[in-house]
């Protein structure tokens, strides 16, 4: 038995680098990209944010996306007074991802653990390392199994205080970041599509050798 993750279109994420480096100074950056839905944790970054900027006072948190807790985040933003440090852009297309991801200096998937995020393989996660975004994660499962594996960001519980020291950890030392981005697009360029057509490729001529030998 074979198994292949979903793949990410490496050379397309991979863009944010080049356009990152155009940008000249900006504050340093969390993004979230994806579904605003409470199951996805998207209030977790917002509840830490108060503590975060105690400790990084120009942190900023961009959120890319809608859903049916939209609504509910922005409420919960404005409840905590985090006023300009806290963007929504509405919904990003696709193709225009990596300009986005170019602001940004770490990726979200802060999830809620549950049966879904258990099974799931959260292709977001690879699409922020190919950008060059270290990665902070909750939930378990395979987005647990591919910070472990990559060593490309921290996976935390699903708490504002483990959020706070993550996202303070990485945006002030500079060595730890840049150490987690190599690692987060070395990682992501195993998981392009085109490695894992090669490793589908090996496999189905290892394969036809054992018949041929039979």
């Amino acid at each position: 038995v074979l198994y292949l993750p979903n793949g990410v279109n490496f050379e397309q994420f991979n863009e944010a680098i080049r356009y990152r480096e155009k940008l000249g100074t900006r504050p340093p950056t969390l993004l979230y990209s994806g579904t605003l839905d409470l199951r996805w944790g998207v209030d977790l970054p917002l509840r830490a944010m108060p503590s975060l900027l105690e400790q990084v006072p120009d942190a900023f948190l961009l959120i890319a996306g809608t859903g049916p807790a939209e609504g509910k985040l922005k409420a919960l933003s404005q409840s905590l007074g985090l006023g300009k440090s806290v963007q929504f852009l509405g919904m990003i297309p696709y193709k225009d991802l990596p300009q986005v991801m170019a602001r940004a200096d770490v990726g979200l998937a802060t999830s809620r653990e549950d049966i879904f995020r258990h099974f799931a393989s959260p292709l977001k996660i690879v699409e922020y390392m190919a950008a060059g975004l270290p990665v902070i994660c909750s939930g378990g499962g395979e987005a647990e199994l591919m910070i472990n594996e990559s060593g490309g960001g921290k996976n935390i519980p699903f708490l504002p205080g483990a959020f706070t020291q993550a996202a303070q950890s990485l945006l002030t030392r500079q060595e730890e970041l840049t150490a987690c981005r190599r690692a987060a697009i070395s990682y992501a360029h195993s998981r392009s599509w085109q490695r894992l057509g090669e490793q589908l490729a090996e496999f189905l001529v290892h394969l036809t050798d054992q018949a041929a030998r039979a």
